[in-house]
């Protein structure tokens, strides 16, 4: 009987455990090998939330395609972005038309409806002063992996085309 006890609270410890792993590694992996890796410029910085711990909020810039139609233009709240490569082929800077989800899958690229609100990237407390020096001088832009399901990871900040931890002011 003592053993059956011990036995189940070792499985009770372990498979919280097991799934924690399971859902980081999935992180990892779609992070880095769920999709395409795209380069795209971020504005509008507030390195420090106070509320929210310490993040940068910053919304995508998006250059606007010159060939969008009008009938496959989307003004609501559930519009993917359709996402179109350079002309030399790039992901760097890509242009974006906001349209339907269904006709928006047979873009390059194409992402889910995000928050109206912006976007948060967490940074250390103590490199918050440094980065802030960095974004009022350099181009601030965020490499994000997209997957073919539309959802984007973000990857790493960079500051005129360098990680931002190795960035100098």
């Amino acid at each position: 009987m003592k053993n059956y006890f011990s036995m189940n609270a070792v499985a009770a410890i372990l498979f919280p455990c097991v799934v924690l792993g399971a859902l980081v590694a999935m992180n990892f992996y779609k992070r880095d090998f769920g999709g395409d890796v795209w380069e795209i410029p971020i504005e509008g910085y507030d390195p420090r939330d106070l509320l929210k711990g310490h993040y940068l909020r910053f919304r995508f810039r998006f250059q606007t395609a010159e060939n969008a139609n009008s009938e496959e233009k989307c003004n609501g709240p559930a519009c993917c972005l359709c996402l179109s490569k350079n002309s030399d082929g790039t992901r760097k800077y890509p242009s974006a038309i906001k349209m339907e989800c269904e006709p928006a899958r047979a873009c390059d690229a194409f992402v889910l409806p995000r928050p109206v609100e912006g976007e948060k990237y967490f940074i250390p407390e103590l490199e918050a002063t440094r980065l802030e020096d960095l974004l009022r001088t350099g181009k601030a832009s965020l490499t994000v992996t997209i997957g073919r399901s539309g959802e984007m990871s973000f990857r790493d900040l960079l500051i005129d085309g360098k990680d931002w931890r190795t960035a100098n002011p």
